[in-house]
């Protein structure tokens, strides 16, 4: 069975469909469309290839579509710098990419935690050490970033990160074998603020909350100690505790049940108090377990002398509307 390959390295490919066979592209070995059987590959290390899809009514309407371009990804028919490499699908083109992918932070990731020491990403050729490039700053246009990584085969780099700031940076990344430079695409991401950030549990906005109950919380950043306030408006919370800033959880047994609570954790250094942001939750409507049969005859959802006395009261009484039928 015949092999066909096509190294395409630059330049670009342009694939019609014929009038009379399927596809002008076939990389299945299945002989169809009367091309002949085979198995063929292509191999993007640089340039495009564009397949330019049918249009009904341009050709015969027998004429077979064909397999689309992840088909033949998956099939590895098509493939990247020898299979070490990533193809990209852009609508009817396809071609290798050589630029780093898959940010950590993801892209145009909001609420980042500001204690994070690195950023890290994929590289282009899989299984090949690639040298990089780095620049990471606060400018968007890139002109003020700070090289961070300077020719270094890696794929993470160190950086230092403020609280409430959007950061952009970018990985030129090297070919392995040829050395040319590719540019890549600039990410951002934006960090949260300091101190408390997000409620775990009850969650913001919680419903069906017991009257006594384990507030957690996430914290960012470096403080001595934290302020738990809570209350039932939030013009009205009061502090309820303080405890190092280590401690992300506290114990509340002060709540009722069928109200609304705002709380808050405030972070504290000093006299310097970072009030954080402000949650919400609701309690329980408690729902009676027991009735009449197992003796709340008054229905406080309480077996008591209560519901005794309502006993003594109507023990003679059997409760029929005729005064006979009792006898």
């Amino acid at each position: 069975m015949p092999m066909g390959r096509i190294d395409l390295s630059g330049g670009t490919i342009n694939v019609n469909y014929l009038e009379t066979y399927t596809p002008g592209l076939v990389f299945d070995d299945n002989g169809s469309g009367g091309l002949g059987a085979g198995v063929g590959e292509l191999n993007l290390c640089g340039g495009t290839l564009v397949w330019h899809q049918y249009e009904p009514g341009v050709y015969p309407a027998t004429t077979d579509p064909g397999k689309t371009f992840e088909e033949y990804i998956a099939d590895g028919k098509i493939f990247a710098h020898d299979k070490a490499g990533r193809v990209v699908v852009d609508g009817d083109t396809i071609y290798a990419d050589d630029t780093a992918y898959a940010p950590i932070p993801g892209l145009d990731e909001q609420l980042v935690n500001p204690a994070i020491t690195s950023v890290s990403w994929t590289s282009p050729f899989a299984g090949q050490s690639v040298v990089c490039d780095v620049w990471f700053g606060t400018d968007q246009t890139m002109a003020t970033a700070a090289k961070v990584v300077d020719g270094l085969a890696v794929t993470s780099a160190p950086v230092t990160l403020a609280a409430t700031t959007t950061y952009y940076w970018r990985v030129d990344t090297y070919d392995p074998v040829t050395s040319a430079k590719t540019e890549g695409v600039v990410w951002s991401f934006t960090t949260n603020a300091m101190g408390a950030q997000d409620a775990v549990a009850p969650v913001d906005g919680g419903t069906g909350v017991l009257k006594s109950q384990i507030l957690e919380w996430t914290f960012f950043g470096s403080y001595d100690t934290v302020n738990i306030n809570i209350g039932e408006t939030q013009g009205t919370m009061v502090q309820v505790g303080s405890q190092s800033s280590a401690d992300t959880d506290f114990f509340y047994d002060s709540l009722e049940y069928c109200k609304m609570y705002y709380w808050r954790v405030d972070a504290v250094t000093g006299a310097n108090v970072t009030p954080g942001p402000v949650w919400s939750f609701s309690t329980a409507v408690p729902q009676c377990q027991i009735g009449a049969v197992d003796g709340d005859l008054n229905g406080d959802c309480h077996v008591t002398l209560a519901d005794f006395a309502l006993m003594v009261q109507n023990w003679m009484d059997c409760g029929w509307d005729i005064a006979e039928a009792c006898n």
